[in-house]
């Protein structure tokens, strides 16, 4: 997860101005699902960070504040026998979703098996969405240098800002805004 996305999880922690402050700790959630851990018998490794300064001192009052990682590995759900029953449900069924072979019947948690049924509606294949991925993304690219090209033209002033807005099925306000 990149940081900006952090920032946006811990900025939607934040509800109204009267509760304008961020958790003493932010927790990301990191999972593997194709790697086995490298502590065996063990599938979530947690790793701390402690605020310290550029010099790398560790900082006293920082009131608390930290991050804290929690790796996840999924690929063997049932190797590590010290994870409460609850969290190897979900582990288990994150496996199960990859390898598609689900039995709801297995699983108490409703939560777990809500997912179950979104995912059962969506048929969506992991191959048609990288494809939407890439026809979103080059859309974006036409339309980034469809964008560039109206400025340009604009720019040159050999059309009216009425021109353009007709040559490229734009609304005058639309052509003015570039």
């Amino acid at each position: 997860m990149s940081g900006f996305f952090i920032i946006i999880a811990m900025a939607e922690t934040i509800h109204s101005s009267k509760d304008y402050h961020f958790p003493k700790v932010v927790i990301t959630l990191v999972f593997f699902t194709e790697k086995k851990t490298p502590k065996p018998d063990n599938n979530i490794l947690v790793q701390d960070f402690l605020m310290r300064n550029l010099k790398g001192e560790v900082v006293e009052n920082a009131r608390g504040l930290k991050h804290q990682l929690i790796f996840v590995f999924t690929e063997d759900p049932l190797s590590d026998l010290e994870i409460p029953k609850p969290c190897q449900q979900w582990i288990e069924a994150i496996n199960d979703t990859l390898d598609g072979q689900v039995d709801e019947n297995e699983y108490e948690n409703p939560l777990i098996k809500q997912l179950f049924q979104v995912i059962s509606t969506d048929k969506t294949t992991p191959e048609e969405y990288a494809q939407m991925k890439e026809e979103y993304n080059q859309k974006r690219i036409v339309e980034e240098k469809l964008l560039r090209t109206l400025r340009n033209l604009k720019e040159l002033g050999k059309l009216t800002e009425i021109e353009i807005a007709q040559a490229a099925n734009l609304t005058l306000e639309e052509v003015q805004a570039l």
